[in-house]
């Protein structure tokens, strides 16, 4: 089980790390940042289901077995909580802006894109940096998704669906990685009494036995 929990991350981690270079050959800044994050989240998430994962840590002999079981949620715990917490709430604040940003800026301009959105081959206005910018000047806001770089064969232009579609996914993994650590804390404080009922019990049994 403890092997399993970390196969979203590890997982997650990868699908992010493989997309940056795509992201970066067209100039998609704001992808990049978003895929950097969730690396770094699961990079944390990783960590932490390592270091609640007293059976696999054992079973690969990196510790010491301990004598005792874990009594309840630690302040390592409690921290990794915090930590898990707020990268799911950036998470899903950062994939709203984007999303509140493409439906209220960039999808009712769309009707005016030239060469019908096929912008990487646009010779009208090659990767529609005319009409991107004519965006940017109504909208602003539109910077947080920035458009690709000039020369690029994409025919996307701002990132602000992609991402947050793909910051949607990630604040996802987030909760999953506070569940699976919020369940941790309940079988180890599960486990804890049954532990130290039985070290009690084995105690009895030896006075009773003198």
């Amino acid at each position: 089980w403890d092997c399993v929990r970390l196969v979203p991350f590890v997982g997650w981690s990868i699908m992010a790390i493989f997309a940056i270079p795509g992201y970066a050959a067209i100039g998609w800044v704001a992808p990049v940042v978003a895929a950097v994050f969730s690396t770094l989240m699961c990079a944390f998430a990783v960590h932490a289901m390592w270091t609640t994962g007293r059976d696999l840590r054992q079973y690969l002999s990196l510790l010491p077995a301990e004598d005792g079981a874990a009594t309840g949620p630690s302040a390592a715990t409690r921290a990794q909580t915090c930590v898990a917490v707020t990268f799911s709430v950036v998470a899903f604040a950062w994939a709203a802006l984007d999303f509140a940003v493409h439906s209220t800026a960039i999808a009712p301009a769309k009707a005016s894109q030239p060469c019908g959105g096929e912008c990487g081959h646009c010779a009208e206005d090659p990767n529609c940096a005319s009409w991107a910018e004519g965006v940017r000047e109504r909208h602003p806001i539109v910077d947080v998704c920035p458009t690709v770089k000039a020369g690029s064969e994409a025919d996307t232009t701002f990132s602000c669906l992609a991402d947050g579609a793909w910051l949607t996914c990630t604040g996802l993994v987030g909760l999953l990685w506070l569940v699976l650590l919020r369940c941790r804390c309940a079988r180890c404080a599960h486990a804890g009494p049954k532990s130290h009922g039985g070290h009690v019990n084995a105690q009895v049994v030896g006075v009773g036995h003198e």
